[in-house]
């Protein structure tokens, strides 16, 4: 990941925040109504799951150790490593200002991440029928090119998810909770498995613990791990809120507590969230959601256990 040259540079711009998420909210309120009693996520997204075999991106769990990875999947899927030695000189050498508006053409709406996206993973069944027959008819040097692409492509998308989802659930990110959990922390452990249960599986050192504690005879933490691998990513009625949605992606980029709450009623109207169905009747309604929100991130969405 490309560090800013000046170390105050630590979130996108205000409007390209509002713009990703007011695009960015409907799916991600598609997707916590799926979360409902979902234990797993192939049952949240076979399609997510159907990718992740296909391209082989076992190891994206391994993004979540460092947060300036996520940024680097979708900067390597965007440029080559020429245009990034040659991004590299030009964002060091640019103003604050400059800083934030490269990043922006990079994560807008309709910008080239964007752009990636759609062309690798087309919503159309005909699109993707035609993406397919095109595919198979590249070089083999163009298609493994075409692979590492959406693999990192695939590996930003799924680190965005469960980054978000963990804020929601647990008001901290997996790139914060996962190196905790590494370091011996036994809740973030546990907080992160029950966001991402693939961490189990595919993580080499939580597999490891894992085993640990099945050749310790550790009951408890067994039986913890059993509780929260069975546990729904979201439990309750949060997956009807389109305003949890939008807190969980505006925290995520460290934008939530500095806006005003007309601000975030623009967002939904934006979003086109149904405002009687997400409960979003006025600025008012936008208080009381955000002290349910918080009283909701402490207990993470399922009971103490």
């Amino acid at each position: 990941m490309l560090e800013p040259a000046n170390p105050t540079v630590t979130r996108a711009r205000k409007d390209t925040v509002l713009a990703l998420v007011s695009h960015a909210a409907p799916q991600f309120l598609e997707i916590l109504s799926d979360c409902k009693d979902a234990a797993t996520w192939r049952k949240v997204s076979e399609r997510f799951e159907e990718m992740r075999v296909r391209l082989k991106i076992d190891n994206y769990v391994l993004i979540y150790e460092d947060e300036r990875r996520i940024g680097s999947a979708l900067i390597n899927a965007l440029m080559s490593p020429e245009e990034q030695q040659q991004f590299g000189k030009e964002f060091a050498a640019a103003k604050q200002e400059e800083q934030l508006e490269m990043l922006h053409d990079l994560g807008r709406p309709g910008g080239e991440g964007e752009k990636l996206a759609e062309e690798m993973f087309p919503e159309d069944p005909d699109a993707q029928r035609a993406q397919v027959e095109a595919f198979n008819q590249l070089e083999d040097d163009d298609k493994q090119e075409a692979i590492k692409r959406g693999q990192l492509v695939m590996c930003f998308f799924m680190a965005w998810l469960h980054e978000t989802l963990a804020v929601m659930v647990h008001g901290e990110k997996m790139t914060s909770l996962v190196p905790k959990a590494l370091a011996g922390h036994e809740e973030s452990f546990l907080k992160t498995i029950h966001i991402d249960k693939a961490l189990m599986t595919l993580h080499p050192k939580f597999a490891d613990r894992h085993r640990q504690a099945i050749l310790d005879g550790d009951r408890t933490l067994l039986d913890k791990i059993s509780y929260r691998l069975a546990a729904p990513v979201t439990k309750g009625r949060v997956q009807l809120s389109g305003l949890f949605a939008v807190f969980a992606m505006l925290e995520s980029l460290g934008w939530l507590n500095d806006l005003r709450h007309h601000e975030i009623l623009d967002i939904c109207d934006a979003a086109r969230l149904d405002r009687w169905q997400n409960r979003i009747e006025d600025e008012n309604a936008v208080t009381k959601a955000l002290i349910k929100y918080r009283r909701y991130q402490k207990t993470g969405g399922v009971s103490m256990h």
